[in-house]
């Protein structure tokens, strides 16, 4: 079946496709120039998906959703170093296999308008933590449920300026303290935001 269009925005999320299943649509034209949001999460996807969309022209592509695909790091590392991905504001990466070495490589390539980012149900620890730390855009949405932050690397988000701008947080099932997601609500946009601790 064609997927859900409303828009510019394309959802092939849930079909079960697999890298080829993904081609076929592709060839189809069901993602091309007009595209700015692109959902295909749930489905079976690896890296070579990535691929092959980072071959087409999608210069208005602002949001990408890839939950639950098996994409990893290789796969994140794509989406920093094809053009495709360039101006994407807002990535969703919720168990996809990245780790923190995986993330870190990414932020070092990143689309530059990077702010909004969902990493919830990935490993990526206090080593992907301190990355999101250095990237110099900030954040203005960020999902970190369940990734292994510890004290230390909420710590590290606060006192380097990351959360300054942001207006979503969610940290939800990393067994954090009282006294450390309380010190996450210490941003000035984070308190007329919304944090996410349980």
């Amino acid at each position: 079946p064609p997927p859900s269009r409303r828009g510019h925005r394309v959802d092939l999320s849930g079909k079960k496709y697999t890298d080829a299943g993904l081609r076929k649509r592709l060839a189809a034209g069901d993602v091309g120039p007009q595209t700015q949001t692109l959902d295909l999460s749930g489905n079976r996807l690896t890296q070579a998906s990535l691929q092959a969309l980072g071959e087409l022209d999608l210069p208005l592509l602002s949001s990408l959703t890839l939950d639950g695909n098996a994409v990893g790091d290789e796969g994140l590392l794509l989406l920093g170093k094809l053009p495709a991905f360039r101006q994407l504001r807002t990535l969703s990466m919720a168990r996809t296999g990245v780790t923190g070495p995986g993330l870190t490589a990414f932020l070092a390539v990143a689309p530059p308008a990077l702010t909004n980012l969902s990493l919830d149900g990935n490993d990526i620890g206090d080593v992907g933590v301190r990355a999101l730390s250095a990237h110099k855009a900030g954040w203005t949405t960020l999902g970190l449920r369940a990734v292994g932050l510890t004290p230390k690397g909420a710590a590290e988000l606060v006192s380097t300026g990351a959360l300054d701008r942001c207006s979503y947080l969610d940290v939800a099932e990393n067994g954090l303290d009282e006294v450390t997601t309380d010190a996450l609500w210490k941003p000035v946009s984070i308190a007329s935001g919304q944090v996410i601790t349980e």
